[in-house]
């Protein structure tokens, strides 16, 4: 199961309540039966839900709490959800998350953001876009999730046919399905899988120039994979991670499941599954890997990154070029 964190949990458990409060109250086509409630009794049910998330659950209330705004958009607005599973070259892109100071042109959300407005009659608010990971700038997808809400019900495939035909040619939509209220793309996920490029030929491919990290040196394969194993497992990856924008601290504990290192054609593709990474944490530790690689760092002096939990101690994170969010 996915180990959430505390403010995770808290999230997962309120949408699973709202999701079995709108289950009961007949509201979403697919849930035939049952008498459908007022939604008078269903604010009621909700709030009173909320004042049992007490102490012994250990759940933060900021995280639990509803404001006036989402009591709003789920009682008058939020009525069907989506998912999408997307695609995309971030080569030109901020990132997957709009941000302060940034046009809906400049962040992968913000395009899709745009167009949904403009397909579903829907405002920004309602919609309520939200992707599984926040990919930084330059980084791809090949699978991102991503879920919305509508005011009404929408044909799945016109959405799908309207979303590609009104995005730009660098970002599809593979899939659109609608799903239950209590889907949540972030809290959904079980894990996310990353996959690095890189290109070991001597001379430069002008072709995957922009999709896959270029070293011209030889690399030691086998030194590489034994790096990469000693990240399996739960640990402390401070050492691995950069510091977040706002400055707040999260928890560096991190689950890596799996980290292959898989030999491909003129070149090598790494693979990390988690069920969450701490900024920039894929690009850190390929970038040491690499060093690893190139006989500029030992076994030993990549070990002791993890062990002494020192981001000094790590070389220069990898560029985005060759990573994708795999999957979700």
């Amino acid at each position: 199961m996915l180990a959430l964190s505390q403010a995770g949990y808290g999230e997962s458990l309120r949408r699973y309540r709202v999701g079995a409060l709108l289950r009961q109250s007949n509201t979403l086509k697919w849930l035939g039966g049952g008498r459908r409630q007022p939604a008078s009794k269903i604010r009621t049910q909700v709030i009173a839900s909320e004042s049992s998330l007490d102490g012994s659950q250990e759940v933060d209330d900021e995280h639990t709490k509803f404001s006036d705004e989402d009591r709003f958009y789920l009682f008058h607005g939020r009525q069907h959800t989506y998912k999408l599973l997307i695609a995309y070259e971030g080569a030109k892109y901020a990132g997957w998350q709009t941000q302060v100071g940034l046009t809906s042109h400049d962040t992968i959300q913000g395009k899709i953001e745009e167009v949904l407005t403009r397909v579903t009659g829907d405002d920004r608010k309602i919609l309520g876009v939200m992707g599984a990971g926040r990919t930084d700038s330059g980084v791809h997808a090949l699978g991102q999730v991503a879920h919305f809400y509508t005011t009404k019900a929408q044909s799945t495939r016109k959405l799908h046919s309207a979303l590609n035909g009104m995005l730009p040619f660098d970002i599809r939509v593979r899939e659109v399905s609608e799903v239950p209220p209590d889907f949540h793309a972030r809290f959904s996920a079980l894990n996310k899988t990353y996959h690095y490029y890189i290109h070991t030929d001597p001379v430069l491919d002008p072709f995957t120039r922009q999709y896959r990290l270029h070293c011209w040196y030889p690399l030691d394969t086998d030194k590489i994979r034994q790096a990469a194993s000693s990240l399996v497992g739960t640990h402390d990856f401070s050492g691995f991670a950069n510091r977040t924008r706002n400055g707040k601290k999260r928890n560096p504990m991190r689950t890596i499941s799996r980290f292959d290192v898989i030999e491909i054609e003129r070149g090598l593709r790494l693979e990390v599954q988690s069920s969450g990474f701490l900024y920039k944490q894929v690009r850190n530790m390929v970038g040491a890997l690499v060093h690893v690689g190139r006989g500029m760092m030992s076994l030993d002096e990549f070990e002791a990154v993890l062990v002494h939990k020192d981001r000094s101690r790590a070389p220069t994170g990898a560029s985005a070029i060759g990573l994708y969010l795999a999957t979700v």
